[in-house]
Parts: structure tokens; sequence; C-alpha cells
């Protein structure tokens, strides 16, 4: 029978520490640690929200957070959408063609064989045989492949719409707490507002509106939750000059008030 560490560091190609299927039922499951080995959180349905240097971003379904090792890993898969994680922590020489930015977010693209592979590690890494560490190494090295393919694709054309559309959600990101120009959006993506209204639709789901709205919540969550700010320092803070407004609003999306999520 093969025996896995949770975490270790590899000196071969390739090796598996740990994996999973993780259905996010009751409530949100929120991680922040670091690992000494190389992890991966697929998002196979719902959505998550990954906090790089303390910035919010979308992780929809389809798309999976990469961790280096010693990377922070800061993230929440949301039980309100029926979320489900498919994880997996490993190591080895091999994961070096992983290697680039600590953490980071990919779409991937083929991504029937993605799932697919993840299930069936998952099934084998279950295994209590001799034929374990033989089906893990195979399922992995199919997956790290098709993680770098799909960052491939991702970087082979850089002006892509979709690299105009990463932009405009950390110039969001960036100016919370005001009011979005959507002129100014529109002629970062080099299109008319209306196309623009509709290509970000497409590519992120909701309209820029929503999306800014959703990052205001998900980080008034953080400041009721983490840094001690009253209800009203957290509204002015994100550029909410109604706080009643703001509280209507912050229980429209999470079900609670914020007076009552300061005490969760």
């Amino acid at each position: 029978m093969v025996k896995f560490s949770s975490q270790r560091i590899i000196s071969g190609e390739l090796g598996i520490n740990a994996c999973g299927i993780q259905p996010i039922m009751d409530r949100d499951y929120h991680t922040v640690r670091e690992r000494i080995d190389y992890s991966l959180m697929y998002v196979a349905s719902g959505s998550a929200t990954m906090y790089i240097n303390s910035v919010p971003y979308e992780v929809k379904s389809g798309e999976a957070m990469l961790f280096l090792p010693g990377a922070k890993q800061d993230y929440i898969f949301h039980s309100s959408e029926k979320s489900v994680n498919k994880w997996v922590h490993f190591s080895g020489t091999l994961c070096k063609i992983l290697d680039g930015e600590d953490s980071r977010i990919i779409k991937i693209f083929s991504r029937h064989e993605f799932e697919s592979n993840l299930d069936r590690l998952a099934h084998a890494f279950s295994r209590i045989d001799n034929e374990k560490l033989l089906l893990c190494d195979g399922y992995l090295r199919v997956i790290i492949a098709l993680i770098s393919e799909s960052e491939k694709r991702q970087h082979d054309n850089p002006n892509a719409i979709q690299t105009r559309i990463d932009r405009v959600t950390e110039y969001i990101h960036a100016h919370l707490n005001q009011k979005i120009d959507l002129n100014h959006c529109a002629e970062m993506c080099f299109i008319s507002r209306n196309r623009f209204n509709h290509i970000f639709k497409e590519y992120m789901g909701c309209s820029p509106l929503a999306y800014q709205r959703n990052a205001q919540i998900e980080w008034a969550k953080r400041y009721l939750r983490d840094s001690g700010m009253s209800v009203g320092e957290c509204a002015e803070a994100l550029g909410f000059s109604d706080v009643n407004y703001f509280c209507r609003l912050f229980k429209k999306h999470t079900g609670y008030k914020p007076s009552e999520y300061k005490k969760l």
C-alpha cells in the first residue's frame, strides 16, 4: 500500500500529496494558508473569490487557482452557488513547467478532459493497491499538461479581448469607492460602450456595475470581519454615501445585516 503525506517535497519528477472533490454546502469555505508544495483549486461549479495582494478576484466555473510553493493562499468558495472545489496538492521537478506568478487564475480550455482527469485522479487516489501510484502519476501528468496548454493559449494573443477585460476588472478593483466610468472602460477595450457591456457580461457573467457591487460586498465582508470597522466606516470606505442602502445591499447579497455579519 502506498502512503502519502499531506505536505512533502518530491525529489523525483512528480508526486501527489493529496487530492479530492469538495462540495460547498452549508457555509462558505474560506482558506488562508501557505504550503510547501504546488496547489490547484478548480472551480467545477459555482464560483470562488481569490485574493491576490489583498485584491479580490472572481473565479468562475471552469477556472482554476494555481499556487506555487510558499505562496499565500487566500480564497473563498461560495456556498450560495452550490460551488464544487476539485483540488490537488503535488510536487516534483516536472512542476517547474508551471512556475511563474506565485498565485494566479487560469481559464481551462479543454474543460471536459480536464475535469475527467481530475475525477479519475481522485478515484485513483482512494485506491489501496499497488497501481495507485502509477495511475495518480499518469492522470496528474495530463492535468499539468492541460494547465500549461491553457496558459499558453491565454498568452499567445496579448491583445485578445480577455486581456482587455482583465484590465477593466483591475481598474474596477482599484476604484471600488467610485462610480464606474463605463465610457472609459469601453475605451480600454477599444470598443463602443454598448458593445463593451455585452462583451463584459459574456466574459464575466454579469454587468460591470454588478461586478463592482459583488467586489464591494466581498471587501465589506473582509472589513467587517477583520478590520474592526463600524458599519458606517465600512460603507464610507467603499463609496456608499447612504448607509441604509449599503445595509440593504449587503443583506441582499449575504443574507445578513452588516451588524449581524460582524458577530458571526
